[in-house]
């Protein structure tokens, strides 16, 4: 079985690393942290093997595969270190600060013969993949995805944390619109025209925003927040079809003709994206890799368009590819 070595400890590993768990499609081994303070955390999930020293811990021969869920400008670098150490990687979404950087990453994934994916969950759920094939033309796209921020009031505070910080490639439409670029890329491929409206704190991060999609006969109309709660919806509408879900990261089911659908193998909504790459670099699939490569290259592509239509600046923006 492929042994994983993680970096990074937030609440989004523990999450995935019951997914691990759930599916069987990895076995947990090692992971790197910068000072002892979470030791428990990897220790809970029966993980003895941790290091604090980082070159030391990509030179660990047992970790088949790198899992690195760190604030969004670190994923770069990381990712770079851990495939030039010949290790496969996951890399939570959003997968870069930029397409510049993530043509770099698959270019030396492809040099080092080694597989690297983006870490998005909701295209990989089976509950997903019926609703796409359920779903003739559209006449409308219309998808709501609202989450209230835990960080929300420090920053209101006068603090600056990650998510909300440029220098670290916050924001709401890297944080959360990318799980609605992502969708709307796998059920109707590339938009002719997009356009951002994004809602900016006074350090010029996006609370929230607006992405105007437009396709030949249909536009799509995606809204995100990360500085108000509501209920979350994902609709596609024509005069024959509604079909709609809730919240579109979690991908729990969907509703056809008023009648809910749910094809969940899992509990953990995570565990579909693991068995899938798994299964990739198990049967060396190189063309289901190629399919996710694509994905993840389009919505890294339509992040760039977002940015500029908002002019939205990160200061990896500047920096010079490793």
């Amino acid at each position: 079985m492929l042994k994983v070595g993680i970096i990074g400890n937030g609440s989004i590993v523990k999450t995935w690393m019951e997914g691990v768990l759930e599916s069987g499609a990895f076995q947990l081994h090692s992971a790197y942290l910068r000072s002892e303070n979470k030791k428990g955390f990897f220790q809970d999930f029966g993980i003895e093997k941790i290091y604090y020293e980082l070159e030391e811990f990509l030179k660990e021969e047992d970790n088949d595969i790198i899992y690195i869920a760190l604030p969004n400008s670190l994923h770069y670098e990381y990712a770079l270190k851990a495939i030039r150490a010949g290790r496969h990687v996951i890399l939570e979404k959003p997968f870069t600060s930029s397409l510049r950087e993530a043509e770099h990453l698959f270019k030396e994934a492809c040099a080092h013969d080694v597989y690297i994916f983006e870490g998005i969950c909701n295209i990989y759920n089976p509950n997903f993949l019926k609703m796409k094939a359920s779903i003739t033309e559209p006449s409308v796209v219309y998808s709501s995805f609202h989450k209230l921020s835990s960080r929300y009031q420090a920053l209101l505070s006068g603090g600056t944390p990650n998510i909300f910080n440029l220098d670290f490639s916050g924001g709401v439409l890297m944080d959360l619109m990318v799980y609605q670029l992502h969708a709307c890329y796998a059920l109707f491929g590339k938009p002719n025209n997009l356009s951002y409206f994004p809602k900016k704190f006074k350090n010029g991060i996006d609370l929230s925003g607006t992405i105007v999609m437009e396709y030949d006969t249909f536009n799509a109309t995606l809204l995100a927040s990360k500085e108000a709660e509501s209920e979350d919806q994902f609709v596609c509408i024509n005069a024959d079809q509604k079909i709609s879900t809730g919240t579109i990261s979690l991908m729990e089911g969907f509703f056809l003709a008023g009648e809910w659908k749910e094809y969940n193998r899992y509990e953990n909504y995570l565990a579909y994206e693991i068995e899938t790459f798994s299964n990739i670099i198990e049967n060396n699939n190189k063309e289901r890799y190629e399919e996710a490569k694509d994905a993840t290259l389009a919505v890294m592509e339509l992040l760039d368009r977002c940015r500029s239509s908002g002019n939205i600046i990160f200061k990896n923006d500047n920096r010079e590819l490793l």
